[in-house]
């Protein structure tokens, strides 16, 4: 009866202790583990009183001790470190506190082991082109993460300035592929061939892989064009018209062109801002032996013979190919209208008042000479007017006046 009392005793202060401190969960840092790798475990732990307690870790017959843990009264999160199994599997971690007497917990978690895949595809295209020195062209940059686990991407280049090249990093989830354009600019080499090295390293695990293109140089002739203009154009004030430029391109490729005509702000009524000069631009591109011809609408505004300078330039080169200048000769539409018009638009003012003036005066002259005499004009005679006669009726009376003196 009596060891049935003690026995109570104990169980009944190994039930408070445990309603006094007691542990609330386990976790780990990641779900799961490569073989080997360094896992972090967090216990936390709940208490209503200062114990020391020893910490005890076991997992696949391995069993790691820590140094004292003192709880302080409410809940707290204490972390210990492991080494997981070097093979693949699931395996049970039992955590246990103690302080020797009445206080023993214990609480378990599953740990994964399994060796993570880490690989990545590089795409690069295209493989081979060709292009000139100095010259920008482009490349297409694929990157597929086939791994399990999420991938941080950094890029370098060895040789070739990229243009566009992310600064930072890039992340890609498995089973994902990203794609970027990379500019790079061809540089100056008397090489035929280069080649174009790429390099890019996964920052979680510091694997590099490197993809190289083939890169062919070839130098062209600059000047290998025909170019026609005419060099005087005549022209009317205010009308548009066509100067025509025909250029054909000699080389064997396709060259990409800038032609650029300079007005001078004289050939304009109202001048630009600060006297600066008007421009018009084309442009274009001509594959190998083809011929274009390449109109420009112009619209002088005021008379005289002006310089139209031009340009052309193509796309490797910041130097004009051909440059030169054109006259045009601007003429009014006829020599009496259009010196006439010309008067009219600079000095309207003075026109008009000139006009009124004359209107007036031949109004005043109208007025003062309309009932003056002509002192050459003769009087005009007045025929006295002849009394009409009733021829019938004075012959019967001078009939009637001859019987009476018979």
């Amino acid at each position: 009866m009596k060891k049935a009392a003690i026995l109570f005793l104990l169980l009944f202060s190994f039930s408070l202790a445990s309603a006094n401190t007691k542990i609330i969960g386990v976790s780990t840092d990641k779900e799961i583990y490569e073989p080997g790798d360094l896992a972090k475990i967090n216990v936390s732990v709940f208490s209503n009183e200062e114990k020391y307690l020893f910490p005890e870790l076991k997992i696949n017959f391995r069993v790691y001790k820590s140094d004292v843990i003192q709880t302080i009264g409410g809940e707290k999160v204490y972390s210990f470190y492991i080494k997981v199994p070097e093979k693949e599997g699931n395996y049970n971690l039992d955590v246990y506190l103690s302080d020797g007497r009445t206080t023993n917990l214990q609480k378990s978690t599953i740990i994964t082991v399994k060796p993570l895949l880490r690989q990545f595809i590089l795409t690069l295209k295209p493989l081979e082109q060709t292009a000139t020195p100095g010259e920008i062209i482009n490349y297409n940059l694929s990157i597929t993460n086939v791994g399990s686990e999420n991938e941080r991407f950094i890029l370098d280049y060895y040789n070739i300035q990229v243009y566009n090249l992310p600064k930072n990093y890039i992340e890609i989830k498995p089973k994902e592929t990203k794609k970027m354009m990379l500019s790079v600019r061809v540089p100056e080499l008397e090489d035929n061939v280069y080649e174009f090295k790429l390099k890019v390293c996964s920052t979680y695990n510091w694997a590099c892989e490197n993809i190289t293109s083939t890169l062919g140089i070839y130098h062209r002739t600059d000047n290998n064009i025909t170019f026609e203009n005419a060099f005087t154009e005549k022209a009317r004030l205010n009308k548009t018209f066509e100067h025509i430029f025909f250029i054909k391109n000699n080389n064997d490729f396709v060259e990409n062109y800038l032609l650029n005509l300079t007005l001078p702000s004289s050939w304009f009524q109202e001048p630009t801002p600060l006297n600066q000069e008007q421009t018009i631009t084309k442009q274009f591109s001509l594959e190998p032996g083809e011929e274009i011809k390449i109109p420009v609408e112009l619209t002088p505004e005021v008379h005289g013979t002006h310089d139209v300078s031009y340009y052309l330039f193509n796309s490797r080169s910041d130097t004009p190919l051909i440059s030169g200048v054109f006259k045009v000769n601007v003429k009014e539409r006829n020599l009496i209208t259009g010196a006439f018009v010309r008067t009219i638009k600079t000095k309207w003012f003075y026109g008009s008042l000139l006009l009124i003036t004359l209107f007036v005066l031949a109004i005043i002259v109208y007025y003062l000479h309309k009932d003056e005499k002509n002192p050459y004009m003769k009087e005009e005679v007045k025929i006295p007017e002849i009394p009409k006669m009733n021829i019938v009726k004075d012959q019967n009376r001078n009939l009637q006046e001859w019987k009476n003196r018979i």
